[in-house]
This record gives structure tokens, sequence and C-alpha cells, in this order.
């Protein structure tokens, strides 16, 4: 079983390397697109657009670090099973703890059904990761097939997300 896990995990080898080179780009990206505008990330300036960059920023960094587990030599089930509950759990309280930040933000946008579904998508991509992490602690080699879903959700939601806040950068930009 232990060989059938590893040879799993193997064999996702080069997506998640493309998936890591993919992640660290985007980030790097999302830094840049903050840069053109730094004052969206000051404390005294509403809270919803630096939560949403926040939440962009976890969920390339998440992707990344997922890409990296994956591409461990010889991991094996108990230590892919501890990393993705780790990342799982984390990606979910912060998920969590950014809602109710934006949620208290004066823009009452920010307090409307769409911001739940901004949060949604990653949510339950960390929960997917969750479920890999359980079919890790099983050896089983469906977890990286679960594994790709929770990065493919979190992976779309980073890039809207990154398209969205330029968007709005680029809006202050104009107003100013």
């Amino acid at each position: 079983m232990e060989t059938e896990f590893t040879d799993a995990v193997a064999s996702w080898h080069d997506f998640y390397a493309a998936i890591a080179g993919a992640a660290a780009t985007l980030l790097g990206l999302h830094f840049v697109a903050l840069a053109f505008n730094p004052s969206v990330m000051r404390d005294e300036r509403p809270a919803g657009t630096r939560v949403w960059s926040r939440q962009t920023f976890n969920s390339f960094l998440a992707v990344l670090g997922i890409a990296f587990v994956a591409m461990i030599p010889d991991y094996d089930w108990l230590a892919m099973g501890s990393s993705l509950s780790v990342v799982g759990i984390f990606g979910i309280y912060q998920v969590y703890r950014d809602f109710q930040v934006a949620r208290r933000d004066p823009d009452p946008s920010w307090r409307s059904g769409a911001t739940f579904t901004r949060f949604s998508t990653p949510a339950l991509a960390y929960g997917i990761l969750f479920w890999s992490a359980i079919l890790a602690f099983q050896s089983d080699g469906a977890a990286m097939n679960v594994m790709f879903l929770a990065v493919f959700l979190l992976l779309i939601s980073a890039v809207c997300n990154c398209w969205d806040l330029l968007k709005a950068i680029g809006d202050s930009l104009d107003d100013a």
C-alpha cells in the first residue's frame, strides 16, 4: 500500500512543479500590483480591500506550499497527511478571520452576499484539502486527485481576486 501511495505522489510531480512556478509567478505579480497603490494596505483604510488582498496572497501561498509538499521526494503518507492538515486548518481559520474583518468594513458591498461568495470558494478548497489529508493518512493515492481539486479552486479564486483587485486599484488611481 505504501508503494502505491508513493507512486501516486510521484506521478503528480511534474504537474506540481508547473503549479509551483505558476503560483510563485502570480504571487510576485500580486506584489507588483500592490506596488502601484500601496495605500491599499494601510491600516487606516477600510479593511475590505486589504483583506481581499491578504486572502489572494494566502491562496497563492497555499498553492505554492501544497505544490512544494507534493514534490518532496519519498514523502510518506503520515508526513503528507500532516502537512495538508496544517495547511487546511490554517486556511479555514484564515478565511473565517478575513470574512469577519471584511464584514465590518464600512463599505456596504463588503456586507453583501457577494462577500460570502468571495470567501466560500477558498473555504471549500481548504475543506477539500483537509479531506485530501484524511485520504493521505489512510495511505490512499486518491489523496492526490482530491488535492488537485483544492489547488484548482484556490488558484482560480486567487486569480479572479487578483484581477478584481487590479481593477479596484486602477479605479482608485483614476479617482485620485
